[in-house]
């Protein structure tokens, strides 16, 4: 499970959508620092600038990684580690 994981985790906007999350500049920032690693991201909430940023430069996670079969399937994991270069 990636909770029991040193790796960090970010939850883009939380159950509610009003959990505060960093712009697309600055959630490059935090993953070029290595601050963030992952953001699940959830289908039921409207795309942002920052959103877009994740679909565009971070990895789909397959859900048999993180048993998202015991939810609903609105949620997406991404993997943002940071290429080489």
């Amino acid at each position: 499970m990636l909770r029991a994981a040193s790796d960090p985790l970010l939850v883009m906007g939380g159950f509610t959508g009003l959990t505060p999350f960093p712009s697309a500049a600055r959630l490059s920032t935090l993953v070029g620092e290595h601050q963030v690693r992952y953001v699940m991201l959830t289908t039921q909430r409207p795309s942002t600038p920052a959103t877009a940023w994740v679909k565009g430069h971070c990895s789909r996670v397959s859900p048999r990684a993180y048993e998202e079969r015991r939810t609903d399937g609105s949620f997406t994991l991404y993997d943002c580690r940071p290429t080489a270069g």
